[in-house]
C-alpha cells in the first residue's frame, strides 16, 4: 500500500510517497496567492505520480489555491 506522507510550511507543500520502506515518489509545489505551481515531481509510476498530484492540490485548495 502507498502512503502520502505531507510535508507543509509556509508557501511549500512536499508529499513523499512511500510503499513499506521505499521512497517510490515526491512532490514539490509552491504557493503564490491564488495560484499554486508544482516545482519537481518524481515517481515510479504514473499511479504514484496521480496520487502525488492529487494529494499536493487538495492541500493547495484547502488554502484557498484554485489555479495551477
Amino acid at each position: 500500500m502507498i502512503e502520502f506522507k505531507p510535508d507543509i510550511s509556509g508557501n511549500i507543500i512536499r508529499y513523499t510517497a512511500v510503499s513499506g520502506n521505499d521512497n517510490i515518489g515526491s512532490i514539490v509545489l509552491e504557493l503564490e496567492g491564488t495560484r499554486c505551481r508544482i516545482t519537481e515531481i518524481r515517481a515510479d509510476g504514473s499511479l504514484t505520480a496521480e496520487g502525488l498530484i492529487r494529494s499536493a492540490l487538495n492541500a493547495a485548495g484547502r488554502r484557498n489555491v484554485f489555479t495551477c
